[in-house]
């Protein structure tokens, strides 16, 4: 190899070396990004998870009103039917 050609193979070597780092980088962002979108749907899962046991706790909240209320109810009407199956004397 004579010394005109030695530029020639030092370009493309570092053609070749940039190529590389490119590809090596690629990868490492796209782990980066995943990481991102891992977190962004790690929030979202978590405010969904939220906002669901808000509203399971307050549609159990009036449910189980609802069922005191009932129930109430039904101990009123039992307390009526006694009263009309046995009289007082």
């Amino acid at each position: 190899m004579d010394n005109k050609g030695l530029p020639l193979v030092v370009s493309e070597m570092l053609i070749e070396m940039q190529q590389i780092n490119t590809r090596i980088a690629r990868p490492e962002g796209a782990v980066e990004r995943l990481e991102d979108a891992m977190h962004e749907v790690r929030d979202e899962v978590r405010a969904s998870t939220n906002r669901l046991i808000d509203v399971l706790t307050k549609n159990t909240a009036v449910m189980i009103e609802r069922l005191k209320s009932h129930n109430d109810q039904l101990h009123n009407h039992d307390g009526c039917l006694s009263t009309l199956e046995n009289p007082p004397r």
